[in-house]
């Protein structure tokens, strides 16, 4: 199609269409919606705008907006709203079963995954990841939640290193 730059995101869930973003020549960043079957990627989001998780009825998307706060930004009547109670710190990984709420993760590197009721705020704790030994440890992304929030993947960044310390062996023989 007419894109210059693209990076492949998440797949809605008919599994018949992509959103990609990128941009256009000369044209800032979007985000994308390509149907496999009829070709063209068509715009799906206001300018400067990134998509994060797409909602079970693929009527509402959660994006990342210039700010960098999480927000909703409706398909049918193209509004964006904030979602309540999280901050530019969340990171949005998927939607709920139900369409009620998004899993998020706090930035950069909580071992927690939080769902936030997206009318309310409310958050309660979904997942705490249990990594066997947490020492070197410099990272940890969890990159995709179950809509019910019983299973996910995770990605971890560990350095460890050793200490060593050297005497001069002639100065303790004094």
């Amino acid at each position: 199609g007419p894109l210059e730059r693209v990076d492949g995101r998440i797949w809605f869930p008919d599994g018949r269409r992509v959103v990609l973003c990128g941009n256009e020549h000369g044209r800032p960043f979007r985000c994308y919606a390509q149907d496999l079957v009829r070709g063209v990627p068509q715009p799906l989001t206001p300018e400067n705008v990134d998509v994060s998780a797409i909602s079970p009825d693929s009527t509402r998307l959660a994006v990342f907006a210039a700010d960098g706060k999480p927000s909703i930004f409706d398909l049918r009547d193209r509004s964006v709203r904030p979602i309540p109670g999280t901050t530019a710190d969340d990171a949005v990984i998927s939607w709920s079963r139900d369409g009620q709420s998004v899993f998020v993760q706090r930035r950069p590197s909580s071992p927690r995954v939080e769902r936030v009721d997206v009318a309310t705020g409310r958050r309660a704790v979904a997942v705490e990841t249990a990594l066997p030994d947490r020492a070197g440890l410099m990272r940890l992304t969890i990159s995709d939640v179950s809509n019910d929030g019983d299973n996910y993947v995770y990605t971890y960044w560990k350095r460890t290193s050793r200490l060593y310390v050297v005497r001069d062996a002639s100065s303790s023989a004094r």
